[in-house]
């Protein structure tokens, strides 16, 4: 269902290829998220995700 998954005080990231499937597997089984956003990763995600330092640092 997902790649990764990052629990943060305010919200769950969870990455994955197909960002729609995985929203419609989450309200099928259940669960009603209050707002859900689904996106591309950014050259700055992948940066990050490489290298676990931001562009600025």
């Amino acid at each position: 269902m997902c790649d990764r998954i990052e629990e943060l005080p305010d919200r769950v990231l969870m990455y994955t290829d197909d960002g729609e499937s995985l929203l419609e597997k989450i309200y099928a089984s259940g669960l009603h998220p209050k707002t859900s956003l689904v996106r591309r990763s950014s050259l700055e995600d992948v940066f990050l995700r490489l290298t676990g330092r931001t562009l600025i640092e």
